[in-house]
């Protein structure tokens, strides 16, 4: 993708963490954002497993 696009990069750094440090998150919100995200995913998963 880097290549066929010209040089843009799809997130800023690896690890995704630092992608979202470099767009003004501090570390708590992105720990916490992340957090959200996985119970949220656990929450989903559990309830397609039950169907």
């Amino acid at each position: 993708y880097f290549k066929w696009s010209g040089g843009k990069r799809v997130f800023r750094m690896a690890p995704l963490h630092h992608h979202f440090e470099l767009l003004g998150w501090s570390e708590t919100q992105v720990v916490q954002r992340f957090w959200l995200v996985s119970i949220l995913s656990g929450m989903i998963g559990v309830a397609l497993a039950l169907l």
